[in-house]
């Protein structure tokens, strides 16, 4: 039987408890047929204890508390240059049927001017965002919040509060305007509820 040293108990403790908040997760597990594959959820452990056999620890257990009842699948990244196509179909592959997903989009403007965004599925939703030459805008369309590495981004003239989201199964968004960047999703996985 195998058992751990006091240092190796120290850095596996140290490593797993010592984030302060939500990291990705994800189980590996032979016996379940596939069935965590590719599942993702963010946890934090709140505590662990050690199994002991004749006064030596041969295994810890960890308890973990996770931001939702459900996983997530990995992150889907779609990227995009408004130069080479502007029409981009994206999967909303989500097991949240009747809710949209609002995805995070990393804009980079290849000149100063305007760059839209629009979802078919939403025609009377088009995204128009002012934008400079070079600057990068991260779009949080959850939660509604649009940074940029400039520091010149203002909600008042740059942008007309619409906000991106997917319906559930195939989108089509097209972009007008000189812009590169992806478009990233991690959609929920309803398992283990």
């Amino acid at each position: 039987m195998n058992y751990f040293t006091t240092e190796e108990q120290r850095q596996i403790i140290r490593w797993i408890t010592s984030p302060v908040d939500y990291r990705k997760f994800t189980v590996l597990d032979d016996n379940s047929n596939g069935y965590h594959d590719g599942i993702e959820y963010f946890a934090i452990c709140t505590e662990y204890q050690e199994k002991v056999v004749n006064d030596k620890i041969i295994g810890l257990y960890f308890s973990f508390q996770c931001n939702a009842p459900y996983g997530y699948y990995t992150e889907q990244i779609t990227t995009f240059d408004t130069s080479a196509n502007t029409e981009i179909t994206i999967n909303n592959y989500s097991d949240e049927l009747e809710v949209d997903y609002y995805p995070v989009i990393e804009l980079t403007a290849g000149e100063t001017g305007t760059v839209t965004i629009k979802n078919n599925a939403y025609p009377d939703k088009l995204m128009e965002l002012s934008v400079k030459n070079g600057q990068t805008l991260i779009i949080d369309n959850n939660a509604c919040d649009i940074t940029d590495n400039l520091g010149l981004f203002s909600y008042d003239t740059d942008t007309n509060l619409k906000w991106i989201r997917l319906v559930n199964g195939n989108n089509t968004l097209i972009i007008t305007g000189n812009a590169t960047g992806k478009i990233k999703c991690r959609y929920p996985r309803k398992v283990g509820i």
